[in-house]
């Protein structure tokens, strides 16, 4: 997502905008959710709990690059 998304209303503006990707993903059964949605789904997460699966999983992506990515000069 980029940087200047400061508001729910700016999630719901960029999902409206990648609705196809997202829908790749993710089912969106007929129209991305209002920002009141986010905002009560935002509101019921577990802070640290959420930061430590976040982490988690920007962790094993990195991993993931890593390993997938051939180092340089290294014979391929």
């Amino acid at each position: 997502m980029p940087a200047d998304i400061a508001s729910f209303s700016d999630i719901v503006d960029f999902c409206d905008l990648k609705i196809d990707g997202l829908r790749k993903w993710i089912k969106v059964p007929n129209v991305v959710p209002g920002a009141q949605t986010f905002s009560n789904i935002f509101a019921i997460i577990e802070t640290d709990l959420f930061k430590r699966c976040l982490s988690g999983h920007i962790d094993d992506c990195t991993k993931l690059v890593l390993i997938c990515t051939p180092c340089h000069g290294a014979p391929t």
